[in-house]
């Protein structure tokens, strides 16, 4: 498909180092307005969990006015935080501004480098990657009071300002598909403890202590920094019905309960035919 073409989005493999999971670049042809970023959940991949988004072009102009960047990270075996502390570290190489080798793609030239940086930046999750997200705004947070603490005029940085859109996210623990309820339960979670990777033993729901205190912090931080941190308040939208985590909300976001039509965990970040919402909550923060 030709360079000029609006709606199209091409997809540039980006080559982490120390053998981590490879992200993944769907470049606009046209100069971008905005850089979203999709955090997938437990056992998702890059693309996959996000595979319809990726064809979002054809859709409205602003989706043909935005790079999309998916990040892969191996959610079986790293732990959230080192996984959020990852992705803090290397989202300044794409934002504000990208770096030009990733506007060529082999010897085609995907568009010309652009003069000014990304107005707009998004971060999305699913599951487990909303708890990624509200680890890393948490941890960007930590690090800017910490250097207020030195200097009365340190500013937050410009990621805390992103646009959060969380789908069924993860930070009230999960369900286990309400296996919780039946009387071998406690043995299911004595195994989940002992042997199950990091992120389910950081997600189970008697032991969450993590969780309460990644909402305790974040709901301290927001409520008095204001504007200031937009990032640490998120866009929910809800599955339904949701069995997979628990359903519970921070006091400072902004909620949309899953309506029409039924969608479950798994399926409510899907965009499909005669199913757009997630499409429109990435956009604007309603589904409908």
């Amino acid at each position: 498909m030709p360079r000029s073409d609006p709606y199209h989005h091409s997809p540039v493999e980006i080559h982490n180092p120390g053998g981590r999971a490879n992200w993944v670049l769907h470049a606009s042809h046209v100069t971008p307005a905005r850089l979203i970023v999709f955090v997938h959940g437990f056992n998702g991949k890059a693309v996959k969990t996000w595979h319809e988004f990726a064809y979002s072009g054809d859709v409205s102009e602003w989706w043909q006015q935005a790079d999309m960047l998916f990040i892969g990270y191996d959610s079986l075996s790293e732990h959230p935080s080192d996984t959020a502390a990852w992705i803090r570290d290397r989202l300044g190489v794409f934002f504000p501004g990208g770096l030009p080798e990733y506007l060529r793609k082999s010897d085609v030239v995907l568009r010309e480098r652009a003069t000014d940086p990304y107005r707009e930046l998004y971060l999305v999750g699913h599951s487990l990657g909303g708890v990624v997200i509200r680890l890393l705004m948490l941890q960007l947070a930590h690090a800017w009071r910490a250097a207020a603490r030195l200097d009365v005029n340190a500013i937050p940085p410009e990621v805390m300002r992103a646009t959060v859109r969380l789908f069924s996210p993860a930070t009230a623990g999960f369900q286990l598909g309400g296996f919780k309820r039946l009387p071998l339960s406690a043995l299911l979670h004595a195994w989940i403890l002992v042997k199950s990777p990091p992120a389910l033993r950081i997600l189970d729901y008697r032991t969450n202590e993590a969780l309460k205190n990644l909402r305790r912090e974040t709901e301290s931080i927001a409520n008095a920094h204001g504007s200031e941190v937009d990032g640490l308040r998120a866009y929910i939208l809800w599955a339904r019905p949701e069995l997979v985590v628990e359903h519970d909300d921070y006091n400072t976001d902004f909620v949309q309960e899953s309506l029409i039509p039924v969608r479950d965990h798994s399926a409510v970040c899907k965009p499909r035919w005669g199913y757009g919402e997630p499409r429109r909550f990435v956009e604007t923060g309603r589904q409908q």
